[in-house]
């Protein structure tokens, strides 16, 4: 029995060697948002592997979340990483499709997803990241290969800003899932929205909500407070993270978005009690 545990213990720790994305050590903070009426509604649920799990003799990571809406089910599934490519399964039927390659390099292209659901993406350029700890990771600038105004970007282990969990969904523009916050033996490396850490994995967080309108916009963009809270802060920023306009007032006044560059970007509040509302919006082409 101890030669049958330690066998356990080494095949355990030998398949999360180079495992940096499908790792039951790492945990993800994202909003799931929606937009509806001209209203974008979002809250911010935790993401986290457990396992291994056998499935035809190959083994896989399941997705854990507390968040129990619809659109977790598009996130949910098996995955597992190989030499930088992560691949998945909806559900122990299905067979695996490949979500991420992080070896991919400018000029390249890759299918990823399913007979059911696929998209062809490319990648615009390469540069790289520092996580907190001071490592660096590489980080892939991605683009529908179709269509280069809708751009993302992946983060080697930490995955895509827009759908990390499965990047099929990163150019969604009616439900989506936005990155936050990335952390692993629950040490934040790496964020860009809200990151709550709990030791409770039952538990929802609260979070304050914006509305952008229009979504998509072409001139004008109104950002407010859902529920009425006071704003002391807005900045919008791009998918690099870098705030690109910003204002310190209650009053806000519809912001001029008609000279950016068409794509995603986010709306970022401060509210009057310290809290932090992020929301994304659509830059349409003019």
């Amino acid at each position: 029995m101890k030669y049958l545990q330690l066998f356990v213990i080494l095949v355990y720790s030998n398949i999360l060697i180079g495992q940096q994305f499908v790792n039951p050590s790492n945990e993800w903070f994202a909003d799931d948002c929606c937009y509806a009426v001209g209203e974008t509604y979002c809250a911010t649920y935790k993401y986290w592997f457990e396992g291994p799990v056998s499935i035809n003799s190959v083994l896989y990571y399941e997705l854990k979340s507390n968040n129990a809406n619809q659109i977790f089910f598009e996130f949910a599934g098996f995955y597992r990483e190989e030499n930088g490519k992560v691949y998945k399964r909806s559900d122990e039927n299905e067979e695996e499709f490949i979500v991420y390659d992080f070896n991919m390099i400018a000029g390249e292209q890759l299918e990823i997803g399913n007979a059911n659901h696929s998209i062809l993406i490319e990648v615009i350029s390469v540069d790289s990241i520092t996580l907190n700890s001071g490592e660096k990771r590489k980080r892939l600038e991605v683009a529908e290969a179709s269509n280069h105004d809708t751009k993302t970007f992946w983060i080697e282990g930490i995955g895509s800003a827009s759908a990390p969990m499965n990047p099929l969904f990163m150019f969604s523009l009616d439900c989506w899932n936005d990155f936050n916050c990335f952390h692993t033996e629950s040490i934040v490396e790496y964020q860009v929205g809200s990151c709550q850490l709990t030791s409770s994995r039952n538990i929802d967080i609260a979070v304050n909500q914006i509305s952008c309108y229009p979504n998509p916009a072409t001139d004008k963009l109104l950002v407010s407070s859902i529920n009425n809270d006071k704003i002391n802060r807005l900045e919008i920023l791009d998918l690099r993270g870098n705030t690109i306009f910003q204002s310190i007032s209650q009053e806000l006044a519809p912001v001029n978005v008609s000279g950016y560059p068409a794509g995603m970007y986010f709306a970022k509040v401060t509210f009057e009690n310290g809290k932090i509302g992020v929301s994304k919006f659509v830059k349409a082409a003019n």
